[in-house]
């Protein structure tokens, strides 16, 4: 009957009603007293009505996800940049070092040569 009705419940044979009190006195035929635990009643959905959403919460949950992303971003380019900031640093340590040695050593030297060398301006090196 249902395939009469191009495969709806809900045709001029047929109705949703009638297939149900057809699928309930078959399993009262076969034995069981209470058919209402296998089929549901005619009017009754037959999917739950889907939970409503507040458009303010999904668009909250937007904002909390991209700034999550933006953290992640921002935790992996100072991950990628650390390596480069500590060879920068230890240039920079080198260079101060060799710049104090030649310092220490042009020092030595004047103080070696005695007073004569007085006329000289000495100069504090500004890095």
């Amino acid at each position: 009957m249902v395939a009469l009705q191009s495969g709806r419940p809900d045709g001029p044979l047929v109705t949703a009603a009638n297939i149900a009190s057809a699928a309930q006195k078959l399993t009262e035929v076969l034995g069981y007293k209470t058919p209402g635990q296998f089929f549901q009643p005619p009017g009754a959905p037959a999917f739950p009505a889907p939970p409503t959403v507040e458009p303010a919460l999904v668009l909250a949950k937007a904002q909390i996800e991209a700034q999550r992303e933006a953290a992640r971003a921002d935790i992996e380019i100072r991950r990628d940049e650390a390596p480069t900031d500590m060879a920068i640093s230890a240039f920079k340590a080198i260079q101060w070092a060799e710049i104090e040695r030649f310092t220490a050593a042009a020092k030595a030297s004047i103080g070696q040569r005695g007073n004569s060398n007085d006329r000289l301006v000495k100069r504090k090196w500004v890095w």
